[in-house]
C-alpha cells in the first residue's frame, strides 16, 4: 500500500509550474517615479527587448538595445498597468537595480509609491532606492 502511495505522490507532485520564460517577459533594469504637474504619477523604466504590440497582440520590433518607456497614471499601480500595455509580454522587476523617486513623491507616503514596484521583486538583495532633489524628467519646452 505504501508503495502505491509513493508512486502516486511521485506522479502527482512532480513538475515545475512556476516558470517564467525569458522570451515572454521584459526585464526592468531601472525605474523612476515622478509627479506630473497635474498630480499624476509618471513611471519610466529601462528594459531590453521591449517590443510593442499591435492590435492582434503580436510582438512588433523586439531589440537587444535598451529601451526607455514612460507611462502616466493616477496611482503607481495605474502607471504600471499603462506600462504593461505599452510592451509585449509581462514586465518583470527581478533585475531592477535602482528606483529613483522625485522629491515631490518622496514627501508623500514613500511606502505606497514603492509598494507596487518592489512587491514583485522576488527578493532582489541588491536593489537601491534613491531620492532626487527635484523633478526626474526635464519639462519639455
Amino acid at each position: 500500500m505504501k508503495a502505491i502511495q509513493a508512486v502516486l505522490m511521485l506522479i502527482l507532485l512532480t513538475g515545475c509550474w512556476d516558470q517564467r520564460l525569458v522570451k515572454d517577459i521584459n526585464l526592468i533594469y531601472s525605474q523612476a517615479l515622478d509627479q506630473t504637474h497635474d498630480g499624476k504619477i509618471e513611471t519610466t523604466i529601462v528594459t531590453i527587448g521591449a517590443g510593442t504590440q499591435n492590435q492582434s497582440g503580436a510582438t512588433v520590433g523586439t531589440s537587444t538595445m535598451p529601451a526607455i518607456i514612460s507611462a502616466v497614471g493616477t496611482t503607481p499601480r495605474d502607471s504600471r498597468i499603462q506600462l504593461n500595455r505599452k510592451v509585449s509580454g509581462d514586465l518583470f522587476a527581478s533585475k531592477n537595480r535602482v528606483t529613483l523617486l522625485s522629491r515631490g513623491l518622496a514627501e508623500q507616503n514613500i511606502y505606497s509609491m514603492l509598494d507596487v514596484h518592489t512587491a514583485l521583486l522576488l527578493a532582489r538583495p541588491m536593489h537601491a532606492s534613491v531620492l532626487s532633489m527635484g523633478q526626474l524628467k526635464t519639462p519639455s519646452m
